[in-house]
């Protein structure tokens, strides 16, 4: 991988870099799919229904969800009812069967590791992850891929389990719970996400947001995933790590412009009331 050298890049507007965990951070698209997927069949099966989903279905028709959010549609769509009890044990089901899989093969996106190494030593960003898994799963994960260390440990922010009430992407809480404790404002932030809902959330919490898709296997679903990111805000597509620095700095550039625009127009107001 060929990396942008980050020393010509660096300024004050962004003091606060957001990562989604998976498929941003750590590899778990085969895994997550795969977990859901023994999830949804297994309530259908449970409900004496006929019908099974492969992992492909489940992608096209769910992308972006989680396996919880999964079977509330699937409560509406079949018109059966789960107890809120099932539901947690189901969604527990899942959850062991992620954090073992990602024992058994830890896969860090590519390149995540060089960037976070730079990012760890230049010292002018603090780094979050911020997920909608559970904060069980999410620091498995980390560990697993062998990343955890380059976030403190009150750095690891879950939409599950971090605030009083869980409010998953989706909903922009969970980046405003995360800016809230850092003390930033969402024009110091950014945000790398991977899906429709992480992209929905970082954004309507006002942060800028890049999408990742490097993670996707074919080239055909990076693209899909890299229509649907932009069409939802994101300011630009990051297909590979290696281009980490440069989404980062047309980031800045574009703060940087917005500012100067406004000092432009501050100083025009003011002398047109002399």
């Amino acid at each position: 991988m060929t990396l942008t050298e980050p020393t010509t890049i660096l300024n004050a507007s962004i003091k606060q870099i957001f990562f989604d965990c998976d498929n941003t951070l750590v590899d778990t698209e085969t895994i997550a799919v795969e977990a859901a997927d023994a999830v949804v069949n297994r309530v259908l099966a449970d409900k004496g229904l006929e019908m099974k989903y492969n992992v492909e279905q489940l992608i096209a028709k769910y992308f972006g969800l989680t396996a919880r959010q999964m079977i509330v549609e699937l409560q509406k769509e079949l018109e059966f009812v789960l107890t809120a009890e099932e539901i947690k044990t189901y969604t527990a089901f899942e959850e062991d069967l992620i954090i073992d899989l990602l024992h058994q093969n830890p896969r860090p996106c590519d390149g995540i590791q060089t960037i976070l190494q730079c990012l760890s030593t230049d010292k002018n960003y603090r780094l979050a992850v911020v997920s909608s898994s559970p904060i069980r799963r999410i620091r498995a994960a980390l560990e697993a891929s062998g990343v955890a260390q380059y976030f403190d440990h009150d750095q690891v922010f879950s939409a599950k389990s971090s605030m009083p009430a869980p409010k998953p992407k989706p909903d922009p809480a969970i980046y405003q719970w995360a800016m809230q404790k850092n003390n930033v404002a969402p024009n110091q932030c950014v945000a790398f996400e991977d899906s429709r809902s992480g992209a929905r959330s970082a954004i309507n919490a006002g942060i800028a947001c890049i999408a990742y898709v490097g993670a996707y296997g074919s080239e055909w679903h990076k693209q899909q995933v890299a229509e649907t990111l932009m069409m939802e805000g994101c300011k630009m597509v990051m297909r590979d790590y290696c281009n980490f620095f440069d989404c980062l700095r047309c980031v800045e550039l574009e703060k940087e412009d917005i500012g100067k625009e406004a000092a432009i127009d501050e100083v025009i107001e003011l002398w047109k009331m002399r």
